[in-house]
């Protein structure tokens, strides 16, 4: 990527900071990508992975600047059917030593409904292992009230996108608004740790959008409400369009 000549520079652009991408193998399900301008040491732990088969990532996260100690990044894709003593691949990694560590931050694709993060929630499913996990370590879930998944078959106001943490971990949560949509029918989760005692500025650099610049009043939350509605309606006409011919 690259944006137009800064005032002062020798080139014609200015390329934006490079990162470094962690991830499996060629079908690998989950993916992080770490500035390569962040002094933060970044460590994959694929000895905690155990047989998930690339649908959890664990990432150990150490800076001398982490006034709460070390931070452990857990990403998760969790889709593949459950069968008869044959658990989903995201439940087979080391989950005990994955949360051993004091503090976690656990985020992904769920794919689970429950009311334990959607109080609209009307049918449980997939939820059993993740409910336990929250419960067995005293996880917050950081998660709003909004919908994060609104494609033409979701449920309605499906939540199935999940943001966890264990321990002294406090996040600054939000959804990007519709400006920023990425074309999927998941919304993007942006957070961010907010360290006690610091007043760091949001990276843009990392996130690709400042924190500090969402909107939570009602008005945006009606608006986007009544667009996320209006796609609904759009794509299952151009799916009943295009079943008719």
């Amino acid at each position: 990527m690259q944006e137009q000549r800064k005032t002062g520079t020798r080139d014609s652009t200015t390329s934006h900071p490079a990162p470094s991408f962690f991830k499996g193998g060629e079908e690998s399900r989950v993916c992080s990508a770490v500035a390569k301008s962040s002094r933060k040491r970044v460590v994959s732990r694929t000895d905690l992975t155990g047989q998930a088969e690339d649908y959890v990532q664990v990432l150990d996260i150490s800076d001398n600047n982490f006034p709460g100690g070390n931070i452990r990044i857990v990403n998760v894709y969790d889709r593949n059917p459950q069968t008869a003593g044959n658990p989903r691949l995201a439940h087979r990694a080391n989950w005990t030593d994955i949360m051993s560590a004091p503090r976690v931050i656990v985020a992904g694709d769920m794919n689970a409904h429950s009311t334990m993060w959607n109080g609209r929630a009307t049918t449980p499913r997939n939820h059993s292992f993740w409910e336990n996990l929250i419960v067995d370590h005293d996880m917050t879930i950081h998660n709003s009230e909004r919908a994060t998944r609104s494609g033409a078959n979701a449920q309605c106001h499906s939540i199935v996108d999940l943001t966890l943490s264990k321990g002294n971990v406090e996040l600054r949560w939000s959804i990007v608004h519709e400006d920023h949509s990425s074309g999927s029918d998941h919304e993007i989760l942006v957070w961010e740790v907010v360290e006690e005692g610091r007043n760091a500025p949001t990276s843009k650099v990392v996130t690709g959008w400042d924190l500090r610049d969402f909107k939570r009043t009602d008005e945006r939350a009606e608006e986007q409400e009544r667009r996320k509605e209006a796609r609904q309606e759009a794509e299952k006409m151009w799916w009943n369009a295009a079943g008719m011919q």
